[in-house]
């Protein structure tokens, strides 16, 4: 039972730390580096998996936690992830409805804080997939094909798999 109270301080920890989306810097840090839970690889992979599946690519969280302790582990992952920082969200929420000015500039705050976020997690993503010209190639057309075309992103990420299976 250890593990899972492990798994579960780590993402109550990492919930707090991911303004906007998930930190995939400090999350690599926690789920490879400190707790070797998972290689470099299979975390990349598992993040992957999560951008192509249904719903929120988060959820991913919940394969990191599994790696940690097992099926417990995955509930503990999903739970101290997102327990913590939802009820910040509502209690803000309803500090912000009574006109807090403070509240609203904090809020204006995060956007840059999250697009900085997002800038070291794609480091960790690059640095865990992106390793030769076929990889580089995959990674940059489903960047083109996401970023420049009305595709929907799951097309994107089909067309990068299928380039991928073929290139690697």
């Amino acid at each position: 039972m250890n593990e899972v109270l492990d798994v579960f301080l780590s993402f109550v920890r990492l919930g707090l730390l991911s303004f906007g989306s998930v930190n995939l810097a400090a999350m690599g840090q926690v789920v490879v580096e400190q707790q070797h839970w998972l290689t470099q690889e299979r975390f990349v992979q598992g993040y992957a998996l999560g951008q192509l599946l249904p719903g929120p690519n988060v959820l991913c969280i919940i394969l990191y936690g599994y790696a940690g302790a097992g099926a417990w582990g995955g509930l503990a992952a999903l739970l101290g992830f997102f327990l913590p920082p939802s009820t910040l969200v509502i209690l803000a929420f309803a500090f912000t409805q009574r006109g807090s000015p403070l509240l609203t500039r904090l809020y204006r705050s995060l956007l840059p804080v999250g697009a900085g976020l997002l800038l070291a997690g794609l480091i960790v993503l690059g640095r865990g997939s992106v390793n030769g010209w076929a990889s580089g190639l995959v990674a940059a057309l489903s960047f083109l094909l996401a970023r420049f075309t009305p595709l929907p992103p799951v097309l994107a990420v089909v067309l990068g798999l299928l380039v991928g299976a073929w290139l690697l």
